[in-house]
């Protein structure tokens, strides 16, 4: 997968998967998200890189904190 593929299926995910009361929605959801973690750790060696990644092609309010993200580089990480 490239970044520009990637950077597509973090923007077309259901990014609220977790809260649907259908278990199709949610085990869908689950399955795309895992998917997504993999290329992520495929691409990028520290989880800094891959969290920075997903808030840059995320919706907002479905990225990670930008604290968490310092404090994993501050960690070397």
């Amino acid at each position: 997968m490239t970044k520009k593929e990637l950077s597509q299926a973090i923007k077309n995910h259901d990014h609220h998967w977790q809260f649907s009361d259908d278990h199709r929605v949610w085990s869908g959801g689950r399955a795309h998200r895992d998917m997504i973690l993999e290329e992520l750790e495929k691409m990028f060696n520290k989880k800094s890189e891959r969290l920075i990644f997903w808030n840059e092609h995320a919706p907002k309010g479905s990225g990670y904190a930008k604290s968490y993200i310092q404090e994993l580089i501050d960690n070397g990480n």
